[in-house]
Order: C-alpha cells, then sequence, then structure tokens
C-alpha cells in the first residue's frame, strides 16, 4: 500500500512528469513550424487589404475630380505649360495638383504638406524586395505628404518625359512608419498617367508594353523591379501568390 502512495506522487493529474515533459515539447517543435506559416498568410491578408483600400480610395479619389473638372488633359498640371521643370516648377505643379484634384475627395485626411520623407517621420530609406536601397526615395527628396486616419501615408510627386510632366506618381505606404517599408511588401509605387497611354486611370506602376510575364519576371528579379510587384498582385486578381517574392 506505501508503494502505491509514493508512485501516485509522482504522478500530476494522471500523466507522469515526464509524459508531461514529452507532450510540451512535441507541441513546442510542432508551434515552431507551423507559427512562420500562420504569422506569413496573416500579413499577406493584411498587405492585401489595405492595399485594396488604398488603391480603391485613390482611384475614387481621381474618378471624383474627373467627373468635376472634366478629363485629366485638361486639367491645370501647372508644368505641363511650362517646359522649364525646376524643382520650384514642380513644387507648383505637385501642391496644386494634390490641394485640387486628390486631397479634397480623399476620406479623413489627417495631415497634407510639402515635405521630405525624413520630416514625415522615417529614419531609414526604403528597400526593395531583394534589400537594395530604393532609387528616387532619399530621406530629403522632398514629396506631396498625406497622412490618412487609417494609417496610410501616400507621397506624390511628377514624373517626366522630354521635359514635360507624363504622369503623377503615388508612392503608398499602407502602414505608415511601420516596418518593413519594402518595395513591394508595404510601400507601392501607382500612378497617374496624362500622356496618351490610359490617361485618366490610376494604375500600379507599369511600363504599356509589357505582358504578365514581364511583370511576374520583374518583380522577381527585385531591385528597382519591385515596382512591378503592385501590377502582378492586380493581375493574380489581388491574391499574393506563391510566384511572388515574399520575403
Amino acid at each position: 500500500m506505501e508503494l502505491s502512495k509514493n508512485s501516485n506522487k509522482k504522478k500530476f493529474n494522471g500523466f507522469t512528469m515526464a509524459e508531461v515533459l514529452i507532450t510540451l515539447g512535441i507541441l513546442g517543435v510542432v508551434i515552431a513550424m507551423t507559427l512562420p506559416s500562420l504569422i506569413g498568410k496573416w500579413q499577406k491578408t493584411e498587405t492585401l487589404t489595405r492595399l485594396k483600400r488604398a488603391y480603391t480610395v485613390l482611384s475614387q479619389a481621381i474618378n471624383y475630380s474627373i467627373a468635376e473638372y472634366g478629363d485629366v488633359s485638361g486639367w491645370d498640371i501647372y508644368s505641363n505649360h511650362n517646359p522649364a521643370l525646376t524643382e520650384s516648377n514642380v513644387e507648383k505643379t505637385i501642391k496644386n495638383f494634390s490641394s485640387t484634384y486628390v486631397v479634397p475627395y480623399l476620406p479623413k485626411v489627417k495631415k497634407a504638406e510639402y515635405t521630405t520623407f525624413r520630416n514625415a517621420g522615417y529614419t531609414k530609406e526604403f528597400t526593395n524586395i531583394d534589400g537594395s536601397l530604393t532609387t528616387g526615395a532619399g530621406l530629403d527628396d522632398y514629396r506631396m505628404f498625406i497622412m490618412l486616419n487609417d494609417g496610410t501615408y501616400i507621397f506624390i510627386r511628377s514624373g517626366d518625359h522630354e521635359n514635360k510632366i507624363t504622369n503623377i506618381l503615388f508612392w503608398v505606404d499602407i502602414n505608415g512608419l511601420k516596418k518593413p517599408n519594402v518595395m513591394g511588401r508595404d510601400l507601392f509605387l501607382m500612378m497617374l498617367r496624362t500622356d496618351k497611354y490610359s490617361p485618366g486611370k490610376l494604375e500600379f506602376y507599369n511600363h504599356a508594353i509589357y505582358k504578365y510575364e514581364d511583370f511576374l519576371r520583374k518583380c522577381q528579379e527585385g531591385a528597382d523591379e519591385s515596382r512591378m510587384c503592385g501590377m502582378l498582385i492586380m493581375m493574380d486578381g489581388w491574391q499574393i501568390k506563391k510566384h511572388y517574392p515574399w520575403r
């Protein structure tokens, strides 16, 4: 009888301590193996939700402006009427474009000012999916900075060709200052064309002659081609598929 009592003292709720430790060890291994996959899946879902919302909000703003001001070709985009694309000229263009055609039609704008990425709160430059620095987005580069109530940051700048503005570029950080601040992960480049290719349509950054295979290849290449990744997501039906270089 005494032996039975001593034996029972070594048990823990019907299990020996060794059995409990083995079970916990197995659970730990299972969690360690599945947790990264679960976190990755959640991150992708969050990215898609925020990206699609940002794209929809900007698209609606542009459409509202077209309804009020007519075709984009007739908009008062200052530098289109002045061949001297000086920094001062571009600043006037972007300020006028943003205050007239964008900000009034965005929901719950918390801040709108012409400033640098550094003054907007960033301490490190954006990188691409492969870890290289994103060109054209230095900390001291000026943009029209718009902060939405949901934490989305929008930076507006003009794109030019042959000394004339041909599109307006929107650098959209879907979660603001939160990491990773990587092109193709939480930073995406959108554009509004004012040239002959899809004028008035908000698109993800692209080249008009590219096909699906081109966007896939460019996105997977990394470096500044990561700018093409937003277009790939849209062409994949707003999905981040297995071939997407999610790192």
